[in-house]
């Protein structure tokens, strides 16, 4: 289950509640429905937020929405098992070869995008891949919120061996594009547009950058150094990781 983190929970709007942790929770009232987009990796902190989350919208969840497989982002599934579950088919392919305990296959699953309808809202669900290649983010425009998964982190970047660089930066113009006062990242804190964009900006100038470093002949063991003294300058903290950079590296060495 893993060790269970401080609870924390932010009412942004009447219909919209946040929950910050070790992987960031979101939930979001409709018309009728109330949804929560991600599950984190401890059942206990999980309870509380549906609790949390039941309470202040005065109905019951009936709706889960994943943005990746990943275990901080999924392990908690066994609380939901009343509820529909939203993903895309990569992540019930993830999930179903998981074989975990008491664990409740998407019913909904799709194959590039989705779309949650309850009266006048909808909430498209979008795979982008990325950070991995079932990545998905969640855009609620009757909320003004993105929900970006780990395609978005406040420390790095990172994606190690399934990330896609190409994908990512694609991803990252989309989100740019809505409009929305709430950017939630998979963690972290919330994030403005500004912010973003600073990011896609400077992925793709490392994406150059790599590339040049590739008509130089330049090793794999020397890209970190070279990235590390010479990158192109960040507008935000936010830096690469390393291991998603000796990816990227691999990636694009291959053209």
């Amino acid at each position: 289950m893993g060790k269970e983190e401080p609870f924390q929970s932010e009412l942004l709007a009447e219909d919209i509640l946040f929950f910050p942790g070790h992987a960031n929770t979101v939930a979001l009232k409709l018309e009728q429905k109330a949804i929560i987009i991600d599950v984190g990796r401890n059942i206990h902190e999980a309870r509380k937020i549906r609790n949390t989350v039941e309470t202040n919208f005065k109905t019951t969840v009936d709706t889960v929405i994943l943005t990746h497989f990943h275990s901080d982002h999924t392990h908690s599934l066994p609380l939901y098992s009343d509820c529909e579950i939203i993903a895309s088919r990569l992540v019930e392919k993830f999930l179903i070869g998981a074989k975990r305990k008491n664990l409740k296959v998407p019913k909904a699953a799709f194959e590039r995008e989705y779309i949650v309808e309850d009266g006048s809202f909808k909430v498209t669900v979008k795979q982008t891949g990325g950070h991995t290649p079932d990545s998905c983010y969640v855009f609620s425009p009757k909320h003004k919120l993105l929900m970006a998964g780990d395609n978005l982190r406040t420390d790095f970047l990172w994606g190690g061996r399934q990330s896609n660089p190409e994908e990512w930066i694609s991803a990252l113009q989309e989100y740019i594009t809505f409009d929305v006062d709430y950017i939630i990242p998979g963690h972290g804190k919330i994030m403005t547009k500004e912010e973003v964009s600073a990011i896609a900006q400077y992925t793709i100038e490392l994406q150059d950058f790599i590339r040049q470093l590739l008509k130089e002949g330049t090793k794999e063991n020397e890209i970190v150094a070279r990235v590390n003294t010479e990158k192109p300058p960040r507008k935000t903290p936010v830096y690469i990781h390393e291991s998603t950079l000796i990816k990227w590296y691999k990636f694009w060495k291959k053209f």
